[in-house]
């Protein structure tokens, strides 16, 4: 029995964007908070419509306005002691505040929603050993930093590079496509097997896929002549574990890895051996507590793991989360690309 498909909730407050954004992919049988691609646009969305946006935006402007006429009308106003008027106006925010956390959720979710169409905009780029999408810095420099980003189980490139914008501008971002295609038009970096009641991955298919994006890394590295001292990679769920097979046995290629939901498969165990590069490689995990996918208690063996070799990985539970990547997520994985 495999791991079951892995939807991605992608950042904001969970509960909230929950109720806020839910969206069916059509065609796929799974659920997403947020579209993994932008294909299906504004119209699939079951909120987040204009007269929602307009009557929340519409309330808070009203409401605000309406005291200030009262006071514009009040003949005693030029009397109204300046902190009298300040408390005024602070006692109508407060009766707003809940259309002001709506809009802030609105104004979040629009925000991801225009990166998403962004992403289906950029152009996808073939001349490397795996298909990708690239965001180069804003903030130029000779030889810049780069994050490889890995999608997850039944997506493909576009996934993670609509999280470009949260890291920090001197970055090259780059999302690979996963080489193997699945009927549903999404894409795996291998299939998912059971030995003896305990999941792993198809032996040969691992294999490729870690020495595609081993090629992949030296490549990126000559093409846009990113610091090879600096370089990044991170997956979410199945791209997360391909983060733990490339990283553990190609520690001297990677400044640090970044693994968002995965594991380690006893498979890759015996081709992990010890080096200087291995002890200096960073190790970022972070991991829900209530993930249904992949069980919390296999992301925290990871981390038992890796302490037993004499590595510091840096391991964040979220209580709560599920199968998903989070704002809080996202904040700590900036806080350790700094460190």
């Amino acid at each position: 029995m495999a791991y079951p498909p892995s939807p991605l909730r992608i950042p904001g407050s969970i509960d909230s964007l929950r109720s806020l954004c839910e969206i069916n992919l059509p065609g796929n049988n799974i659920t997403h908070h947020l579209p993994l691609t932008a294909k299906e646009k504004l119209k699939n969305i079951k909120c987040l419509s204009t007269r929602h946006s307009r009557y929340i935006l519409g309330t808070l402007f009203a409401t605000t306005t309406m005291t200030v006429t009262h006071l514009a009308e009040n003949k005693k106003m030029r009397h109204f002691h300046k902190n009298q008027l300040r408390h005024l106006f602070i006692v109508s925010l407060y009766h707003n505040i809940a259309h002001m956390k709506k809009i802030a959720t609105l104004l979040f979710s629009i925000f991801i929603i225009a990166a998403k169409a962004t992403a289906q905009q950029a152009t996808l780029q073939e001349d490397l050993t795996l298909k990708y999408l690239v965001q180069l810095p804003t903030q130029k420099s000779a030889n810049p930093p780069v994050i490889i980003l890995l999608h997850g189980y039944g997506s493909d490139e576009r996934d993670l590079f609509e999280l470009r914008n949260f890291f920090p501008k001197n970055y090259i971002i780059i999302a690979a496509r996963a080489p193997y295609k699945l009927p549903n038009n999404g894409y795996q970096w291998y299939e998912m097997t059971e030995v003896n009641g305990i999941h792993d991955g198809n032996p040969a298919q691992l294999t490729n896929s870690r020495n595609q994006i081993k090629k992949f890394i030296t490549q990126v590295i000559s093409k846009y002549h990113s610091d090879p001292k600096a370089v990044y990679l991170s997956g979410f769920s199945q791209g997360a574990i391909m983060s733990y097979q490339v990283g553990l046995t190609a520690p001297q290629m990677l400044r640090g890895i970044a693994v968002l939901s995965g594991t380690i498969y006893p498979s890759l165990k015996p081709l992990v051996k010890k080096s200087p590069s291995l002890s200096e490689l960073k190790i970022f995990i972070s991991h829900g507590n209530v993930d249904d996918r992949i069980p919390f208690t296999d992301g925290h063996a990871a981390y038992d793991y890796l302490k037993k070799l004499g590595l510091n990985p840096d391991f964040h539970k979220y209580v709560g989360m599920g199968h998903s990547i989070s704002k809080d997520v996202l904040f700590d994985f900036v806080n350790w690309l700094k460190k």
